[in-house]
């Protein structure tokens, strides 16, 4: 075999007038590289693939993708339940297979969280000494599926309803010492009933905010 057959390939590839030009090759940083030493690129390709990005995904026909437009929308100014979202794209008289697709892409983006969302209200309203009760009818107001309800509202059943209702018992009495002591229970039990606690739970956390701790400021000032 000739030297020839062995010659450079850059320089063969000149000699034919092939304009040379350099690859550009991105390599991964040390963290990435620390990551994922073993150069395996299965895994950065699942993870593009959820990344949520539109131009990671497939292209839609002009219908889904006019609803997908209308779900960032509706979704701009405030975050809405999946359900909410379905019911406004039905309203438009599009084609179910139209809304369930653009449901999907809507999911794959993360313009829509169900679970994420539903977790952050009741985070939010149990600050506020909501019980499950009312969490419950809160989220389904919302028009949250029933299974997001139950997952939501389940970290919440675990508190003792006794200490969260007095907490909250106590603290809208505190407002009240102005008032007569039999309006101030009233008013504090129609609260804590507002935030779902049962009849039972709020007369009795009621009763020992407003009662209970005026007669214990009474005694001490003697």
């Amino acid at each position: 075999m000739s030297e020839t057959s062995f010659k450079d390939a850059e320089a063969f590839l000149e000699d034919l007038g092939v304009e040379r030009r350099p690859i550009a090759v991105e390599l991964p940083d040390d963290d990435d590289q620390a990551a994922g030493g073993d150069g395996d690129t299965t895994d950065t390709t699942a993870t593009t693939a959820e990344s949520g990005d539109p131009a990671d995904q497939p292209p839609l026909d002009e219908a889904t993708a006019d609803a997908v437009a209308t779900i960032r929308r509706i979704t701009a100014a405030a975050s809405a339940s999946e359900g909410r979202v379905r019911r406004k794209l039905e309203q438009r008289d599009l084609p179910a297979p139209v809304v369930d697709a653009a449901l999907r892409r809507a999911r794959d983006e993360r313009l829509l969280d169900d679970d994420a969302l539903a977790a952050a209200l009741v985070a939010e309203w149990r600050a506020k000494g909501h019980a499950p009760r009312r969490l419950r009818a809160d989220l389904r107001k919302r028009e949250f599926d029933e299974g997001v309800v139950e997952r939501a509202v389940a970290v919440a059943e675990d508190d003792e309803p006794m200490a969260a209702a007095f907490a909250l018992a106590k603290d809208r009495a505190a407002k009240l010492q102005h008032v007569e002591p039999d309006t101030a229970f009233r008013r504090v039990v129609d609260y804590l009933a507002r935030r779902g606690h049962g009849d039972g739970i709020a007369r009795k956390a009621a009763r020992d905010a407003v009662y209970d701790d005026r007669e214990r400021e009474r005694t001490a000032g003697l």
